[in-house]
Formats: structure tokens, C-alpha cells, sequence
């Protein structure tokens, strides 16, 4: 039976002051994504777990052993995050515990290669949150293409744009 779990409105002014994204972060200067991610955060809580396939994010953590996560981060493959998200989470929820299991993908492990495990998770009706931080191409890699990048876009690999749209 899939359960209808319901989140509560939090505005940034009753943001939690507790950092679960360190300063020792890898990102970028200013990057969106690492801003991004430390709200999420905030707003899921210390009960939470982190899965990151493939994308911007591993590269956030930093190198082990050091990482500018306080929480537990599972470095999945491209494809697996939803699935690894599923067992997760029905684990947990077998134990009787509520932790917060977030998915933190780019668009092209989530719209690309990551699609068919995300499909099954649908189905299935998992219990996890997947958020995909879509910047129109694969950003970690030099800006190629993804099924995401709007038509007309030019990337690395579109120098002429992309024919298809997103």
C-alpha cells in the first residue's frame, strides 16, 4: 500500500542555523548547485542520507576521507541512484525508522541514464525524494548534450545546437 507522506512549508527564515554542507565544500565559486543542496539539507534534517550518482555532487563531497558532508553520502553509479534510493528507503521504513533518503542527481543521470531505474521507483511507489538539478547538459563533463538540453542549445557536442527538443 503506498503511503501519502505530506511535507511542511519552511521559509528561509525558519531555516534550521545547522549546516549539514561544510565550508571545506570542492564547488565551484558561488555554484547553484552546492547552494541548492545546502537547503535541501536544512529543510530535510539530520535524519537523512544523500545519494549521488555520478554528477557535480561527488565532486562537492570532496576526497575521502575528508567530505564537506555531515551526513552519510552513498556514491552510486550513474544508473543506480533510484534503485539504491528504493532499497534504502524500504529498509529504513522496515526498521521502523523515518530517515529522510534524498536523491541529488544531475539531469543527465537523471533523464539519460538514469531514467529506467527511476521508472521502477515510480512504479513501485518508493518512498524518497529525487531532486534533479537540471543545468541543461552534463556540467561535470565539459557541457555535453543531455536529453534535458532545450532544442537549439548549443554544447560541446551541438556546436550547431541540438535538433531535439528537451
Amino acid at each position: 500500500m503506498l503511503e501519502v507522506r505530506t511535507f511542511t512549508l519552511i521559509f528561509i527564515s525558519e531555516m534550521p542555523a545547522e549546516e549539514l554542507i561544510r565550508t571545506c565544500t570542492s564547488a565551484c565559486a558561488g555554484c547553484s548547485s552546492a547552494l541548492s543542496l545546502r537547503y535541501v539539507l536544512k529543510a530535510a534534517g539530520r535524519d537523512t542520507v544523500l545519494v549521488v550518482p555520478a554528477c557535480c555532487t561527488s565532486i562537492i563531497q570532496g576526497i575521502y576521507p575528508n567530505t564537506a558532508f555531515d551526513i552519510p553520502v552513498y556514491n552510486v553509479a550513474f544508473a543506480a541512484a533510484a534503485a539504491c534510493a528504493s532499497g534504502m528507503s524500504a529498509a529504513f521504513r522496515s526498521l521502523k525508522k523515518k530517515t529522510n533518503v534524498v536523491v541529488y542527481a544531475g539531469d543527465g543521470g537523471t533523464a539519460d541514464i538514469g531514467i529506467q531505474a527511476l521508472s521502477g521507483a515510480f512504479e513501485r511507489g518508493a518512498d524518497f525524494l529525487y531532486i534533479c538539478y537540471d543545468n541543461d547538459a552534463y556540467g561535470n563533463t565539459g557541457m555535453q548534450r543531455s536529453g534535458a538540453t532545450p532544442i537549439g542549445a548549443r554544447t560541446k557536442t551541438t556546436p550547431a545546437g541540438k535538433p531535439e527538443g528537451k
